[in-house]
């Protein structure tokens, strides 16, 4: 439960981040390489769980960087930190956009975290 409640701290920073008063003629133009919703999606919810390791001393009992591992992200993804930092802040200007990114983010949370609810009680049968 203590993870989800990390989870939900980011997402809502992410929201509250996103929902900044913006006057529609001071919106960025839309970027020519612009990540799909979908793929932000998905990108934000691995951030968020680099994010939620990171906040140990070791990410996943190893000692490498959290650099190492968004070089990862960027690479599973096929996209560089500029093409991402220039996404979110796109998205960040329509936050009924983003909103609807973490909602789905934190349904994923919320199921992942029932699978491990699920697992862990069948292992102590």
């Amino acid at each position: 439960m203590r993870i989800l409640n990390t989870y939900y701290a980011f997402a809502l920073a992410g929201i509250f981040a996103a929902c900044n008063p913006t006057d529609a003629s001071h919106r960025p133009d839309k970027p020519d390489n612009l990540i799909s919703e979908k793929k932000m999606t998905s990108m934000l919810l691995d951030v968020h769980l680099i994010e939620g390791a990171r906040s140990g001393v070791r990410v996943l009992g190893d000692s490498a960087n959290v650099d190492v591992y968004y070089q990862g992200l960027f690479k599973k993804y096929d996209v560089t930190q500029g093409q991402f930092d220039t996404s979110f802040q796109y998205y960040s200007h329509y936050p009924r956009k983003m909103m609807a990114m973490y909602d789905v983010v934190i349904d994923s949370f919320n199921l992942m975290e029932m699978k491990i609810a699920e697992e862990e009680k069948r292992q102590q049968r």
